[in-house]
């Protein structure tokens, strides 16, 4: 969800949702996590401070079994990352 004036922390993004939802399901952790977009910052950080957060692979689509430490390293900007295949 989006409030249009609201902070970041006041929303709540896909990937937050997806991740909260399988935990409150009973996963321990995650392996990989699909998204149509690279994370931003916020969702990266999420991402990271999970216990398997190192090893979490995220399938974007132009790029495949990106590591979430790799992303995490990325800048933060406005343009669109072109990624390679990993």
């Amino acid at each position: 969800m989006e409030f249009i004036g609201a902070t970041m922390q006041q929303t709540v993004h896909a990937e937050q949702s997806a991740i909260s939802h399988a935990w409150l399901s009973g996963e321990k952790a995650l392996a990989a996590i699909t998204v149509n977009y690279t994370p931003c910052g916020h969702c990266r950080q999420f991402m990271n401070e999970l216990n398997s957060g190192l090893d979490l692979r995220i399938h974007l689509p132009a790029a495949r079994h990106t590591r979430c430490v790799t992303i995490c390293r990325m800048p933060l900007g406005r343009k669109i990352w072109r990624l390679k295949r990993c």
